[in-house]
């Protein structure tokens, strides 16, 4: 999946693979592996991407849809929470399927997921099993995302307010830290 983003990124902003690679400090050879999903990039050159294309590394490992990074824990969660009231992340629209998925289920999946992500799977001569599962896949990862934030919102404001303080002062930190490398 990063590998469809990779390359939707580089070419929203006009730059040859050679350009993208120079930039983040590896081979022409190495960068196009990732735009074809044959590499995955290790941790540091995933957060080098991030950073070189001003989106956040969940958006490139097909986390999220949205490419922005929050600011703040808080602003993270308010954004799950509107997107999860807007229907955008809902499975399939209007309807909640509370049964195994069958091979039927898969058009409305797809009309369900946003233009990117849809035409990926589009793209791609999934078997009807692994289509199957890959919607299962998608209900698992949203029910474990809707199970953190109510856990999230049960905490008081005031122990909230105090991880949000400590969350900045470590991302204060780890930043500092990457500037010193």
């Amino acid at each position: 999946m990063y590998g469809y983003r990779l390359k939707s990124l580089r070419k929203n902003i006009g730059k040859t693979q050679e350009e993208v690679a120079a930039g983040l400090g590896v081979t022409r050879g190495a960068y196009s592996h990732f735009e074809n999903d044959r590499n995955e990039p290790d941790y540091e050159t995933l957060r080098k991407l991030a950073e070189y294309f001003h989106v956040s590394t969940d958006y490139l490992l097909g986390h999220t849809d949205d490419p922005t990074t929050a600011k703040t824990f808080k602003e993270k969660i308010s954004r799950l929470l509107s997107q999860e009231h807007s229907g955008s992340i809902t499975l399939f629209p209007n309807k909640e399927i509370n049964r195994p998925y069958t091979i039927n289920d898969w058009p409305a999946f797809l009309a369900s997921l946003p233009e990117d992500q849809a035409m990926h799977y589009q793209d791609v001569e999934y078997p009807d099993d692994q289509k199957v599962k890959i919607m299962e896949l998608a209900r698992k990862a949203k029910q474990k995302k809707m199970k953190k934030i109510e856990k999230f919102l049960k905490y008081s404001d005031e122990v909230i307010d105090d991880a949000l303080i400590y969350a900045a002062f470590d991302d204060e930190k780890r930043k500092k830290m990457n500037e010193e490398d």
